[in-house]
């Protein structure tokens, strides 16, 4: 019986380990979809805020199941 419990811990972890490879992070996102001039933007995900000009951003770190449309939530110019 325990090594069954076992097997089934395992499995579970093989299974959330590759589900959380296959879905794109915050970073990965901001990279792809948001111009190098945006400051405060949706990553598709989670709300982020960078300096001007900065590689980096800061963001919340909301867990979600589906990933929207990243946009830029800077004001038109």
């Amino acid at each position: 019986m325990a090594k069954k419990i076992r097997l089934i811990g395992v499995l579970l972890m093989v299974v959330l380990c590759v589900s959380c490879a296959s879905s794109p992070s915050a970073g990965q996102a901001e990279e792809s979809y948001t111009p190098d001039t945006c400051t405060h933007f949706f990553d598709g995900c989670n709300k982020c805020t960078r300096a001007p000009g900065a590689e980096m951003a800061a963001c919340t770190r909301m867990a979600c199941m589906e990933y929207q449309k990243p946009v830029c939530l800077d004001a038109p110019q």
